[in-house]
């Protein structure tokens, strides 16, 4: 009998070593990941000072940028771009930040789990060893379970909460201004065109929002090339031509024109060198502006054209300085520019 209570005694002394070091390895198992924990939170901390860096410096090149525009006079326009361009920068940032406050949340969600699954695996190893205290341990793993499901709801709401974060980014605010259709359109035997201001600049009222244009030989011939080699034939047109020399303004004329008739939807695209991509829509009496960001620009236009595919009409989009060499266009794999084309010649000296 002696020797068998030994022996049961040998086996008890195994089993204690053998529980300890299940409890070392957990123990050591939960330092590492609270190792990590910590190394991942420095990490946001360096991110966090490298975004608040990047905010500081983009709001003193605001600042030098709406100085230089107010004292530099003749260089207004140059200083306009370039502000339009600090706010798109402004705009990445703004989503740079969004990005690092959500994924701050997950982390802080992430460290809430794991303290929790550390609590609970420890729990269950004092449940294991401590007998005599068995059923306070038994409670403390109920509570462990009920915060469980709590970090569980948190974690669904968190999800819920950003799952419409791209739809918001990708959303365009448009901007509307009431058109007069009466005030636009040929005048005095077609040999003038009043082109409504609001298309160039959205602030202008009254007499300002107008513009009369006189229609050259060059005026005429390029309407004729936008509705003949384009509309009717329902072909991409290029329309070519130095500086000054009336593009633009003469397919804004042709867009208002072709606005106002039954059956056609029209848009500009207007690209900026510095500056955020400008669209201008018309729909019925109303003209629909809005500011997209250089990056990302491209897919919500492809949106909107997609909703424009449904409906029956037609339409026309004008995409208005476009270069070959433009930085927004990677033209690197494209064949040269195909025809129909219009050229307008440099004006004589």
């Amino acid at each position: 009998m002696p020797k068998r209570g030994r022996q049961d005694g040998g086996d008890d002394e195994q089993s204690a070593r053998k529980s300890k070091r299940v409890q070392q390895n957990k123990e050591e198992e939960i330092r590492k990941k609270e190792e990590e924990l910590r190394k991942k939170e420095e990490e946001l901390r360096k991110k966090e000072e490298e975004l608040r860096k990047k905010e500081e410096e983009l709001r003193n090149d605001k600042t030098k940028a709406m100085l230089k525009r107010h004292v530099d006079g003749e260089n207004k326009e140059y200083w306009e771009d370039v502000l339009k361009d600090l706010a798109d920068q402004e705009k990445k940032l703004e989503k740079e930040r969004e990005e690092l406050r959500k994924e701050k949340k997950e982390e802080e969600l992430r460290k809430k789990e794991e303290e929790l699954r550390n609590d609970k695996t420890k729990a269950m190893l004092k449940r294991h060893v401590d007998g005599e205290n068995k059923e306070y341990w038994e409670d403390v793993l109920k509570d462990l379970a009920d915060q469980e499901k709590k970090l569980e709801k948190e974690r669904e709401e968190l999800r819920k909460g950003w799952k419409g974060l791209p739809e918001r980014e990708n959303h365009i605010a448009w901007k509307e201004i009431t058109r007069n259709r009466d005030a636009g359109g040929y005048m005095e035997e077609r040999k003038f065109f009043c082109l409504d201001g609001t298309f160039w600049d959205q602030k202008s009222s009254g007499q300002e929002r107008q513009r009369v244009l006189y229609c050259r030989e060059c005026f005429k011939e390029q309407w004729d090339f936008i509705k003949e080699r384009v509309c009717e034939a329902g072909c991409l047109g290029w329309i070519l031509g130095p500086p000054g020399t009336g593009k633009s303004t003469t397919t804004m004329s042709f867009i208002q024109s072709l606005s106002m008739e039954e059956g056609w939807m029209v848009m500009c695209v207007r690209l900026w060198k510095w500056s955020s991509v400008q669209v201008l829509q018309v729909d019925g009496g109303v003209l629909r502006i809005a500011e997209l960001p250089r990056n990302g620009a491209e897919d919500m236009l492809r949106r909107v054209l997609r909703e424009w595919s449904r409906s029956k009409k037609k339409y026309l989009v004008s995409l208005d300085g476009y270069q070959e060499s433009s930085p927004l266009v990677d033209d690197s794999d494209n064949p040269p520019l195909p025809p129909p084309a219009f050229t307008i010649p440099s004006p004589p000296i």
